[in-house]
């Protein structure tokens, strides 16, 4: 089924490249595609977290931000939950108020900084291996690089195909866009901590979790 799936994926990948071939001039520079793609795979080997996400589609970062606060915002009525109400988890992060004066970029870099800091070793990502196996141009503004990544967790060897999807967000400026993973993380600490269950009282216009 995996390999079906990727042959899917593969074969529209090629499609969508043909496509664009036709009209180079709105293919982009696949020299520097790989640059961006290569930069942020290199910045979670070594841990550098501001790299990291500045190289982010900015609007993915305030997305982030916007799903997460909420969690955040809940946390205190619920004194017991894990984490301290999850602050613990920001670099820096000592109350409500230092974390939401934080812009998106550096809410994101200070979150992935805490939050590696208390992973185990052996389960982040400094043992990351990557390769980019080739890149296609959707459109002018919209592109797709397919990476083999091999991670190591303590003897576990693990090897998957990703894709790795770039935004242009200026005349000349590409961005990554933050990965699935990533951006469902604030639903699934809400679900962790809370339920599924939400009622209609908001902070600043956003759904809060229920009371427990």
């Amino acid at each position: 089924m995996i390999c079906k799936a990727w042959l899917g994926i593969a074969g529209l990948l090629l499609a969508v490249s043909a496509a664009v071939a036709a009209d180079p001039e709105q293919a982009a520079s696949e020299a520097e595609l790989k640059a961006v793609v290569t930069a942020s795979f290199e910045a979670c080997r070594e841990g550098k977290w501001d790299a990291y996400a500045k190289l982010i589609d900015p609007r993915d970062l305030a997305d982030f931000k916007m799903k997460l606060r909420p969690v955040l915002q809940a946390a205190p009525m619920n004194p017991t939950a894990p984490g301290n109400g999850l602050l613990d988890l920001f670099d820096g992060g000592k109350d409500l108020k230092t974390i939401a004066g934080w812009q998106p970029q550096e809410f994101f870099a200070r979150f992935m900084r805490g939050t590696t800091a208390n992973t185990p070793i052996g389960m982040n990502y400094s043992g990351l291996k990557y390769k980019i196996i080739g890149i296609v141009n959707e459109s002018a503004d919209q592109a797709h690089a397919v990476v083999r990544v091999e991670k190591t967790m303590m003897t576990l060897k693990i090897t998957r195909m990703e894709v790795v999807s770039l935004r242009r967000i200026a005349a000349a400026d590409w961005r990554i866009t933050m990965p699935e993973e990533l951006r469902g993380l604030a639903q699934t600490l809400s679900a962790t901590m809370f339920g599924p269950a939400v009622h209609t009282e908001s902070v600043e216009g956003v759904a809060l979790p229920e009371k427990p």
